[in-house]
């Protein structure tokens, strides 16, 4: 995303020009009308004047496809239906739906598919040369009308303009990969192509020569451009094109479609499957307006690092169709394209990389936080090198960029932005000079730079950086092309009237004989690059100033840029090039229609202006407020004010949200792997109305660092904000193994526990290394159990505030599942959690669970040594080196060797036992050794588990068989890791051998007997943790303990099961109770006469029952009588499967196999 800050008083001027260019525009037009005919019936235009009152012929809102509506959404044009009569095309068509770049307004339509073609002359001797012009916007933004791409400059030369809307967003973009719904994407490039045959078919007609036509583009528009000459669709309809600012290979033009449809039906309320056909019919039945107003990106994790980002642009499409435009990798079309016949001009502006000025002066970390440049290296080029040599090349980039300097945004903003010239625009401009010096040498190749740098006409660089910068921004040469809104009649002497006659001179020029060469630049010489010139990355460009030169193109760090590219990924050398395929995405915008999240200052002042003429609704207030569904709230808290908002739940339950509270300062800087610090006031009202980002995390599938490392926020969903009496609260502890989690609605979203009067909190925690590192020497301040102290310093908030939310600070229930219900339990323990919480509930973790300490030693040393560092192991250089490196290397390496995951260390980091006493110390010792006196005793508790837990071994097995091989050799790995630690090597084995004969029945263990292995690490991993914490509350506690165990077995609703092992495996994996207790991406909307609906119902009014008094009996239980487990009598649980039943353990006979393992009971 690339913001916009536009002051309320440039707007309001933005507003008054808009005005008097429409006047001017309608006092342009005469009453002279020409009628003309076309293949689908007749059209009447207007003679117009230009701003320096030249005459030409406008002809607007010309159909020239069907509206691509109802079943036609998202699919291939089709040609228009004719007309009889003659058909009034003397005003503008509608201009593509869109969200407003600026005011963030729904404005244009569906129905867009118009042209607009002006004539200079109606008839000549010969028939004029056609240009056609393609507008630009990040494939989000833009219109084909008078108030942006005027055809006035271009109307004082002997051509015919055509300028065409298409489909944009996901209306223009969207892609499905299967085949029966016929929507592979590429909407919007086929309104191109069908536009093209249009104007090959009707444009004589006009005085346009059907046998010369230059198509032309900035940004968007030129990476357009550049995909029309790949397609083997488009030849012919074009003879020479221009690409101004952008090409084929840019970051920023192709995306990966994968799962971006589902993603958006998902935000807009689907909650089918993920099934093709599903998504399009929802999609295709959602207003037009709802799907352009929605502006979440779907960012796969690879793409984290983007600066600007879209989701739906051009793709390389899935499969092969009738309609189908690019089916392979981009840069393999280079190759063997019929546009290597064509000529070509393209050029970019001085200083691309300003349209970031706002962005990075609002976000200054962007800068301040660049550490070795891995962040901005080209992402095809992170896509093929490991860690160590994406530093290498990172760090090549700083010296070019930066010297020895570390980058800091005060220092060094222009810099920053120098180097993202680079990154999107030069770089790729350089690989297509490469590939046109290889592929199409016997055509001419024209570079030019534009770097005319006007005070107050450089319209682009006023929107993103205000008018005290300086600068060639990109789009900044549209303001020589085109008279727009911006613009005003000039002195023929001024260097900007100059600059506008040699632009149109030298693209007229170009279209019009294939050379740009005219009497505006004379006595310049304008010559084709040279195969040898592009090879040294120093080709020979136009440089476009005050006055012209032919020069080197100056920008030197290119050859920098160009070596961290492959072989195989660049066109590296004019007799022996390399073709491989590759992947590229985003999208980015120009001038006027570019770029996203706009800040406009005091906007509750502004008034709503619409205009006369035209259908430009120009609304300048965005006070505006949204349905009752979205309504805006305020509570106070101890820290200041919050705004949140009133939702909907996927059940139709309205409730209210506080989400993104900040209850402790940025973990950054120093603060990094540190104790929490308590959030600091604001002023105002803090939004918290949207979500924050995860915590800084691996992606368990792709290995994709996510997240933020500014994450400590808390999330608050109350059912009502108002009641005789305040509501119970309960606060949940994510899972994911101390390394993954997200407490956000992705995951847990409250719709399903809304259905009752109770507040949910949700709060983040620190992960992984951020969260979990510890060092022994006191004087560094790092204990660790950082990311635990995080939970504290949340529930001490909770306890706080909580009344201002309607919450009952008296009666909160903390509950978790895996890790979060570790979490709790050792909250339970810890002195510095009394009072905090008044019961809890354990959801499948506990703290005697093998992953629950880490037993692994080293490891801060470990981690910087995989990070490049050499000292010693001293505690204090270890801590100073690992505070530096960006955040994402910390959680990158996998530190554990194999001998430490036979000894089931599933993570590197978690808790562990505090090497000495601090005020905030969680764990002091041993944890078993704190039950006893444990403050958690005199609460009431629900202990539950899953009845096949093991089943998250699945995949793990499959992708470590070694975890089976080795029990066969060394049958001791059975054993949990302090039986090992406890006895010798021989009664290690005897003791496993009791394990062996329970769980494989003594057979060789193969790869076939993975469901036993599953089942053993049920009970190895979580079962007999439970059974003795079970045993130590009967012990130790004077408040009941429910006991719970989890058997619904959906075919298709149990998500964490599908997820290990694939829909084929039945059982109740680990987590899959999660399921029935939080709405998210994963999930969809219920019938409600479902098992799957019943068993969330049973499951909310347990848990809720149990928040609200300390009993989880409730209605829902169906005459069941579920009691506490009392010292003398058996393991009873309730079960919930199809139907519930209070049962005994049914694990209980294995689990006295593990019982009978230890040779004393924990006291």
């Amino acid at each position: 995303m690339v913001d916009i800050n536009v002051p309320l008083t440039n707007l309001l001027q933005m507003a008054v020009k808009l005005v008097a260019h429409r006047i001017q525009q309608y006092q342009a037009t005469t009453n002279e009308t020409a009628i003309i005919p076309t293949k689908y019936g007749q059209v009447k235009g207007v003679k117009r004047k230009t701003i320096y009152n030249h005459h030409f012929y406008a002809f607007e809102g010309i159909p020239y496809a069907k509206p691509p509506l109802a079943e036609l959404r998202f699919r291939a044009p089709q040609p228009p239906d004719p007309w009889t009569g003659v058909r009034n095309c003397t005003k503008l068509g509608n201009v593509p739906l869109q969200k407003h770049f600026v005011l963030g307004i729904t404005q244009g339509s569906e129905d867009c598919l118009y042209l607009n073609v002006y004539a200079k002359e109606l008839k000549s001797a010969k028939p004029l040369p056609v240009m056609v012009w393609i507008f630009g916007g990040g494939f989000r933004f833009g219109e084909a009308t008078r108030d942006v791409y005027a055809p006035d400059y271009f109307m004082e030369r002997e051509v015919v303009l055509v300028t065409f809307n298409y489909r944009l967003g996901a209306l223009g973009f969207l892609s499905l990969a299967d085949p029966d719904v016929q929507v592979p994407g590429n909407a919007g490039l086929k309104d191109q192509l069908f536009a093209l045959r249009w104007i090959q078919e009707n444009i004589a007609s006009f005085n346009g020569d059907p046998n010369n036509v230059t198509i032309f583009g900035e940004s968007a528009g030129a990476a357009a451009t550049h995909l029309l000459m790949l397609t083997p669709k488009a030849q012919g309809l074009f003879h020479k094109a221009i690409l101004q600012s952008g090409t084929a290979l840019c970051p920023w033009t192709e995306q990966e479609p994968k799962n971006r449809a589902y993603f958006l039906a998902v935000e807009l309320g689907y909650r089918g499957e993920n099934i093709d056909k599903d998504v399009l019919s929802y999609l295709s039945n959602v207003s037009g307006s709802k799907l352009i107003q929605f502006y979440k990106d779907f960012r796969q994790p690879h793409e984290k690092d983007e600066r600007v980002f879209f989701s739906f642009t051009p793709v390389v499409e899935p499969y092969e169709s009738e309609n189908g435009l690019l089916t392979k990798p981009f840069k393999d079309l280079l190759i063997t394209t019929w546009s290597n016949e064509i000529p070509i001009l393209l050029g970019f502006t001085a200083d691309e990389g300003m349209l970031h000025y706002y962005e990075t002066v609002k976000n200054p970390h962007l800068v301040n936080e660049l550490g070795d440049c891995v962040a901005v290296l080209p992402k095809i080029v992170k896509k093929d090198c490991d860690v160590q040599n994406c530093t290498e090349l990172g760090l090549r980039l700083k010296e070019a960029h930066f010297g020895k300097a570390e980058p800091h945004c005060s220092k060094h903003l222009y810099q920053y932005l120098e180097l993202l010239t680079y990154r999107h625009f030069l770089v790729d401009i350089q690989r297509t000079l490469l590939a046109r010096a290889a592929y199409a040498s016997n055509v001419p190749t024209y570079l030019y730079r534009f770097a005319f740098d006007s005070p107050h006409y450089n319209h682009a660089r006023t929107l993103h950086c205000g008018r005290s910068a300086r600068g060639v921004c990109h789009a900044d040469d549209l303001s020589y092309m085109f008279y727009n809104a911006s613009a005003e009649k000039l002195p023929p002497t001024c260097g900007e009237f100059k600059t506008i006659q040699r632009m149109v001179g030298m693209w007229t020029a170009f279209a019009a004989t294939g050379n740009p060469n005219c009497t505006e630049i004379e006595p310049i010489q304008w010559q084709p690059v040279e195969a040898q010139d592009v090879e040294n990355a120093q080709p020979k460009c136009l440089n476009i100033d005050e006055e012209l030169e032919i020069k080197y193109l100056p920008h030197k760090h290119l050859k920098t840029w160009i070596s961290l590219f492959t072989n195989e990924n660049i066109f590296y050398c004019y007799l022996c090039p390399i073709a491989c395929g590759f992947t590229l995405v985003k999208s980015i915008g120009r001038l006027q229609q570019h770029l996203i999240n706009i800040h406009i200052s005091k906007r509750n002042q502004l008034k709503k202006f619409t205009s006369t003429k035209g259908n430009f609704s120009f609304i300048l207030s965005a006070a505006m407020t949204g349905n009752s569904a979205n309504a805006e709230v305020l509570a106070e808290t101890t820290l200041g004010t919050v705004k949140g908002k009133r939702n909907t739940s996927i059940y139709d339950d309205n409730y209210y949200s506080f989400e993104r509270i900040p209850f402790a300062q940025p973990p950054l800087g120093a603060l990094r792997f540190k104790a929490p610090v308590a959030a600091t006031p604001w002023q105002g009202v803090l939004d918290c109305t949207q979500k924050a980002e995860k915590p800084l995390q691996k992606n368990a599938r792709t290995n994709e660092i996510e997240g933020d490392e500014d994450c400590l926020y808390l999330n608050i969903y109350a059912k009502k904000l108002k009641s005789e009496n305040p509501l119970p609260v309960m606060v949940f502890l994510y899972g994911g193994g101390f390394e993954k989690g997200d407490p956000t609605r992705d995951l847990h979203g409250p719709d399903y526990l809304m259905m009752k009067d109770i507040i949910l909190v949700t709060i983040a925690y620190r992960l992984g290394a951020l969260g979990f590192l510890s060092l022994h020497d006191p004087t560094v301040g790092t204990p660790g159990n950082a990311g635990l102290k995080d939970q504290l310093l949340g529930l001490q908030w909770v306890k706080e505030n909580i009344k201002n939310f309607n919450g009952d600070p008296n009666n909160i229930t903390l509950f978790g599942e895996s890790a979060g219900s570790a979490s709790t339990h050792f909250m339970m323990l810890s002195p510095l959690a009394k009072g905090l919480f008044h019961k809890a509930i354990l959801m499948s973790g506990t703290v005697l669970c093998p992953w629950a300490l880490s037993p692994l030693k080293a490891l801060p040393k470990r981690l910087a040594q995989a990070n490049g560092y050499t000292g010693d192991d001293n505690d204090h250089d270890v801590l100073e080196y690992l505070q530096q490196l960006p955040a994402a290397d910390l959680l990158r390496h996998n530190l554990l060797t194999k001998e430490e995951n036979l000894d089931d260390c599933l993570f590197a980091f978690g808790p562990v036992i505090e090497p000495y006493l601090t005020e905030t110390c969680i764990i002091p010792k041993q944890p078993i050794a704190l039950f006893a006196d444990a403050w958690g005793n005199d609460i009431p508790v629900i202990i539950s588990g899953t009845s096949f837990e093991g089943l998250l071994m699945f995949a793990r097995v499959h992708m470590a068989p070694f975890l089976l091989h080795e029990l066969n050799e060394n049958q001791q790995h059975m054993l949990p890791l302090e039986l090992k630690q406890k006895h010798d090597i021989q009664t290690q084995r005897e003791l496993a051998a009791k394990l062996r004969e329970t769980h494989f029945a003594e057979r060789e263990l193969q790869m076939e007997h993975v469901l036993n292995y599953c089942e053993y690490a049920s009970y190895k991993v979580f079962w007999h943790p439970i059974l003795r914490t079970v045993k130590a509350r009967l012990r130790h506690a004077r408040a009941p303990t429910y006991l719970y165990r989890f058997d619904f077995d959906s075919p298709d609703f149990n998500h964490q099961r599908i997820g290990y092992c694939g829909k084929e495996v039945r059982g109740v994996s680990h987590v899959d109770d999660h399921s029935y207790l939080f709405f998210g991406d994963f999930a969809w909307k219920l019938d409600k006469d479902t098992p799957e609906f019943r068993t969330i119902q049973r499951k909310i009014d347990i848990w809720t029952s149990f928040a609200a008094n300390s009993d989880p009996n409730c209605d829902n239980l169906g005459g069941n009588k579920w009691m506490p487990l009392q010292a003398d009598g058996k393991l009873h649980c309730l079960n919930v499967s199809e139907d519930l039943e209070v049962i005994e353990l049914p694990e209980i006979h294995k689990l006295q196999v593990w019982d009978s393992l230890y040779e004393v009971a924990e006291e």
